[in-house]
């Protein structure tokens, strides 16, 4: 580039900081105080105008409680691109090789965007006519300049201390001095530097001035204005900016927003020095003086000027001159006008005049920086509603990537507009480390067949294998049995009519395992609508005890427990005894096959090298209201050793069938409420929100769900999704605007909501593991059969055939186990 600087002066002299008084507090070279909050802002992504403006309101409470003609605000948006990815450790080859395959979807430098949000307070001394203290203080005493230091000193902690109390729903946090490794560095300095270089590097705190410490780059700037560059150490970087010209006479709460999902690195800065009341009563009432003298032909605006005279006598309006520039970083200076005439473009889009910053790029330069007030380009009076639409802090929320209960995020996903998005079970809280905090993680997943979900839950629960997690699998139609061969789990399917190998009665004579038996007892003679009385329950217990007692455990089961349940005589129209109402269940019976078997085979132990993963296919049963109940009931009990404590995760796929027996409902009533006592998670999954809805329990369910997510859903109804599910309308359009092939989704977490996406575009062979069907089962347990159980080996063999056999190249033979 031709270039050169326009003053031959060290970036030292553009720089107004000395040192810190505090902590968190500096101080400039102009009896000025500043202190730098970080904001994480808040999502407005479904919030609906009158939410937003109601935020405003909120803001503008604590704006207008503020010192103004003291009070000087600074605000900053970066736009940067980042490359973040949750720490995961995995044991299983696939968990691994999934984890390193989509991990490459966000390794592009330009894959993912954040928008970071910065407010700069300060208090600086009053340049008002009529009360002079600017003046004053340029030939105080020291004893005058230590009173207005401490003076300012207490009114900047006031203020501060106000901010933070009016953002406590914005994850806002004061940067200050911090120790790293024994030494101490100044996070406020670090973002001035950033603010200088492009760069983020630490300033350690000497006892030297910031101004000289802080410059780590040099600015050039082109002889005719029109681009800039930073030349650093590690290389050379090219800017161009634009300056706000001319907004529109009405602007709104996020003002901005749109600006910022914009593809392009950049930094927005804004300032605002307020006026005095005085002051700015004066200078409305010139103005309409001035409207009112030229004879325009505006009585709008001299009746708005009078509302605005009046906000301001009150105390319900602040008055500051404002500027508004923006910095767009470019690698070239062709492709850097193409961004700059785009973002021009979109400023338009929302009303707003943009011009480049062309001979007076310096001084927009300069006055990026906090307190560098006699450098703003074009500062123009504004109101303080006016201010806060342009700055509202709203931005896209990124879940919580460490300290969450169960330690790192369990995924990441790419939110709608670019940024990370780390999701989570568990909801915590978001500034504090909950690792090992035992806290709600109940989720509900919700999407029309085809949009994903099967293969979104088969995502979670691998990704959670980073933290060693055990599974218990209510799976239907077989979608997640190759997943859980791949994890080295255990797959059971059970097949209508074929034995199960359970046989509960085998189990061991704990307390527990006995009153499973005369609980399992007392359902199967209640199945067909008779009532187990008082007289019969004892008869059950009798009974069981007695089987446990005098027979050996090979022999157990409902076949000989019937020899305790004498067949009693029966009058016509009696009800039948209990012994006539076990006999189906017995071996020979109906449904012998299901308890009545020689052994029991349903071994939870782990095998060595397998991981504690079980699925349970319940496809063939669902509609057998008697089999469906029971087998639940029995796997429910199994499953209850295993919550020992450990992480363990609780997936029930089509979650409205075992839903409809009354146990089921009595457990899970239970279940919603206790589970985070035992450490575990309940992931319920449906495609019929209505029969979840409208089930006995679903109420507690919905309650109790910390993480709502919802697929896309032609067909859901505006009353079920709002009403029974508390979406708003606007959260609800975000639903329905879903694509069916859009693999997104709404993540709803308490108040906060984010727009997510699964990309598994680098991950196709994952792909066939996560969409499982019976034919991809048959097609992995005979691979398994051949090369054996090893995912390492049979694993690349089964995805071979599984693609073949999409393609129709390969008949699949069903096979069963």
């Amino acid at each position: 580039m031709n270039a050169l600087t326009l003053k031959e002066r060290p970036v030292s002299h553009y720089v107004p900081y000395s040192h810190h008084v505090t902590d968190e507090i500096i101080a400039d070279k102009g009896n000025e105080y500043l202190a730098v909050i970080k904001v994480s802002g808040r999502s407005a992504m479904a919030a609906s105008l009158e939410d937003q403006n109601d935020w405003l309101e909120a803001l503008h409470n604590v704006l207008r409680g503020l010192p103004l003609g003291k009070l000087g605000l600074y605000t900053h948006i970066v736009g940067r691109y980042v490359t973040e990815y949750p720490n995961s450790q995995f044991s299983q080859v696939f968990a691994r090789q999934f984890d390193d395959s989509y991990r490459a979807t966000f390794n592009d430098r330009n894959a993912l965007k954040v928008n970071e949000l910065y407010l700069t307070v300060s208090i600086h001394p009053v340049a008002d006519e009529l009360l002079g203290v600017m003046a004053s203080l340029e030939k105080a005493s020291p004893e005058r300049l230590k009173a207005w230091q401490t003076e300012s000193i207490e009114d900047l902690k006031g203020a501060v201390r106000a901010i933070l109390a009016g953002l406590h729903r914005y994850d806002a946090e004061v940067l200050k001095i911090v120790d790293r490794n024994g030494y101490a560095f100044s996070e406020p300095g670090e973002f001035f530097r950033f603010l200088l270089s492009g760069e983020w590097h630490a300033v350690p705190v000497t006892d030297g001035y910031l101004w000289d410490s802080l410059p780590s780059a040099r600015p050039v700037f082109s002889r005719y204005g029109e681009l800039g560059e930073i030349r650093t150490l590690t290389g050379t970087r090219k800017f161009g900016m634009l300056e706000l010209f001319r907004k529109p006479g009405q602007v709104r709460p996020g003002h901005l927003d749109s600006i910022l999902s914009s593809p392009y690195e950049y930094v927005i800065t804004q300032s605002w020095g307020s006026f005095t009341n005085s002051a700015a009563k004066k200078l409305v009432k010139k103005h309409k003086k001035l409207l009112q003298d030229s004879n325009d032909d505006a009585p709008g605006q001299v009746k708005q000027l009078k509302k605005v005279i009046e906000k301001i006598e009150t105390g319900d309006l602040g008055l500051g001159d404002h500027h508004a520039t923006m910095l767009i970083w470019g690698d070239d200076a062709d492709s850097l006008r193409r961004s700059m005439s785009d973002m021009r473009a979109r400023f338009a889009d929302r009303g707003l005049v943009v011009k480049p910053l062309e001979k007076a790029l310096e001084a927009g330069f300069w006055s990026q920086l906090p307190a560098n007030w006699s450098w703003r380009t074009r500062p123009v009076a504004i109101t303080s509603e006016n201010l806060l639409c342009l700055n509202s802090f709203h931005n896209q929320l990124s879940g919580k990537a460490t300290g969450n209960p169960w330690g790192p995020a369990v995924t990441m996903f790419k939110s709608v507009v670019g940024a990370p998005f780390f999701f989570n079970y568990h909801v915590s809280l978001e500034e504090v480390d909950e690792t090992g905090q035992r806290r709600p993680g109940n989720t509900l997943i919700i999407g029309y067949t085809g949009t994903g979900k099967t293969v979104l839950q088969g995502v979670l629960l691998t990704q959670a294998q980073k933290f060693g997690a055990t599974a218990i699998i209510l799976d239907k139609d077989e979608g997640l049995h190759v997943l859980v061969l791949a994890l080295r789990g255990q797959y059971f399917t059970l097949r209508l009519g074929l034995p199960t190998g359970w046989q509960p009665f085998q189990l061991d004579p704990t307390p527990k395992n006995m009153a499973f038996m005369r609980q399992l007892v007392a359902h199967l003679a209640g199945l067909r609508g008779e009532t187990v009385s008082t007289k019969e329950a004892k008869d059950i217990a009798k009974a069981v005890e007695m089987l446990i007692l005098e027979i050996d455990k090979e022999d157990r089961g409902i076949h000989t427990l019937l020899q305790y349940l004498p067949d009693y005589y029966q009058e016509e129209g009696q009800q039948l005894t209990l012994h006539k109402r076990l006999l189906p269940w017995r071996r020979d019976g109906e449904y012998g096959w299901v308890f009545d078997n020689p052994t029991d085979r349903l071994n939870l132990e782990v095998p060595e090298g397998h991981n504690p993963i079980f699925g349970f296919d319940l496809t063939e049963i669902l509609d057998d209201e008697h089999v469906r109940g029971a087998a639940t009931m029995y796997i429910r009990h199994r499953s209850q050793a295993l919550h020992d404590g450990r992480r363990i995760i609780n997936l029930v796929d089509e979650c409205q069938h075992p839903l409809k027996d009354k146990h089921y409902q009595d457990d899970m009533q239970d279940a919603v409420r206790t589970i985070r006592k035992k450490n575990g998670v309940l992931a319920f999954s449906t495609q019929e929100p209505e029969a979840i809805a409208e089930n006995p329990v679903g109420p507690s369910i919905i309650q109790q769900a910390g993480t709502l997510i919802f697929l896309p859903n032609p067909r859901a109804k505006r009353e079920t999704y709002m009403k029974d599910f508390g979406l708003s309308a606007r959260e609800f359009e975000l639903v329905k605007q879903l694509g069916e092939k859009s693999r997104q989704f709404v993540v709803k977490q308490g108040s906060s909501v984010t727009v997510a996406e699964l990309d598994l575009s680098t991950c196709p062979e994952a792909l066939l593991v996560f969409s499982g069907s019976p034919d991809m089962a048959a097609i992995a347990k005979q691979v398994i059969a051949e090369v054996g159980d090893d995912p390492a080996t049979w694993l690349p063999l089964y995805v071979d055939r599984a693609e073949q056999a999409r393609k129709g190249e390969e008949p699949v033979e069903l096979i069963d186990h």
